[in-house]
């Protein structure tokens, strides 16, 4: 392993002196119970001067924190350590790269003073933490990123199902934050994660991050536990299949839901059916009530598509895959009606075949008659 840009002193370093200096360069590997200001400012100040590049920078963007400079890293250190005084930290793992080090951690405190999102005020709280300290040429930290995640032997305690909670609106709406709720709801499985999220569901379904923090607690959680979701759609499900990102929280309704549950939305997707089979996100929408819903709903798909131009969407781009769908889970009865309307005679099957979209509906015609 090429360790020419790391500090001299580690790459000459064995493995158990290196866990002791990697200790020095954790912004918040700190024990400090009974020190004043003037000392807690002083030991920040020691630890950014000797150790880091003028331009050293840290990013923490769970608990959206990105500071740049000698004098921002030393305020934030000093913050951090008056507002969890007992905060200690207990080095797990240390991997050497290139030009960095990577360090897993496990970090307790208990937050006096709202320093970090994700730790609750007044309670003692352990995290599992994730840092990667990076080098410059010259041997000093440039960079250092932080990023919180679960440990299966943790869980997910008391006190840290409350923080997540308290900032799951936020958190649901940025990458490393969704990504950190999604491991928290796999991890937990409890009820009442994402509490923050009633009233705004609708809003959260369109963002890139946060749908998929939905999709999760969807996927996992039991339906009393999803009903508020499914109840914030009433009223907007067709424009909502319609979007790039909320067609798939709806997907994900349709296929782990009871039907009684989500009947309301189901009933206002088919009254918009002619509009979604032939969009490009609301054809998956479509899809997904075929392959999962009743024998009823499957039924009213196939007259949907029988009372439009079923011609013209078996060879449609986006239409035929919704034909082709309905060809593969609907009944044999609906499947002779559907192949009526499209292709009455052996002529209308051959030109099918031979079109670039609707030769993949004319298979599975042909498979139907068998």
């Amino acid at each position: 392993m090429c360790r020419s840009v790391l500090p001299p002193v580690i790459a000459s370093s064995q493995e158990a002196d290196i866990q002791a200096l990697v200790r020095q360069w954790l912004p918040i590997d700190h024990v400090v119970m009974e020190a004043d200001a003037d000392e807690l400012d002083a030991t920040c100040l020691e630890k950014t001067d000797t150790l880091s590049a003028p331009e050293v920078e840290l990013n923490f963007p769970q608990a959206r924190v990105r500071v740049e400079g000698k004098g921002k890293m030393n305020e934030w250190f000093f913050q951090l350590c008056r507002g969890m005084p007992d905060l200690t930290s207990t080095l797990e793992d240390v991997t050497l790269g290139k030009n960095a080090v990577y360090v897993s951690v496990t970090v307790s405190g208990t937050q006096l003073q709202r320093c970090l999102p994700m730790f609750p005020v007044g309670m003692f709280a352990t995290w599992r933490l994730s840092a990667s300290v990076f080098f410059n040429k010259a041997g000093f930290v440039h960079k250092h990123c932080l990023s919180l995640c679960f440990d299966p032997c943790l869980g997910l305690s008391p006190p840290v199902h409350q923080g997540l909670a308290e900032w799951a609106h936020s958190l649901a709406l940025t990458k490393s934050g969704s990504h950190l709720l999604q491991e928290a709801i796999q991890c937990d499985g409890s009820i009442g994660l994402l509490e923050q999220l009633r009233g705004s569901v609708v809003e959260a379904a369109r963002s890139p991050h946060a749908n998929h923090v939905l999709q999760k607690y969807i996927e996992t959680m039991p339906p009393e536990a999803i009903a508020f979701i499914v109840e914030e759609f009433r009223g907007h499900a067709v424009v909502a299949a319609s979007h790039c990102t909320s067609c798939r929280v709806l997907q994900r309704l349709v296929e782990h839901c009871p039907e009684q549950l989500i009947k309301p939305l189901v009933d206002e997707l088919l009254a918009g059916l002619e509009d979604l089979v032939a969009h490009k996100f609301g054809n998956f929408v479509a899809q997904c009530l075929v392959e999962h819903g009743s024998a009823e709903v499957r039924r009213r798909v196939v007259e949907a598509i029988c009372v439009g131009d079923a011609e013209q969407l078996a060879r449609h781009w986006v239409a035929s895959n919704v034909v082709r769908c309905a060809f593969v889970f609907a009944s044999p009865e609906d499947r002779a009606s559907l192949a009526q309307r499209i292709a009455p005679d052996s002529s209308a099957l051959a030109k099918l075949s031979h079109h670039k979209n609707g030769s993949f509906v004319a298979r599975e015609i042909k498979l139907a008659q068998r």
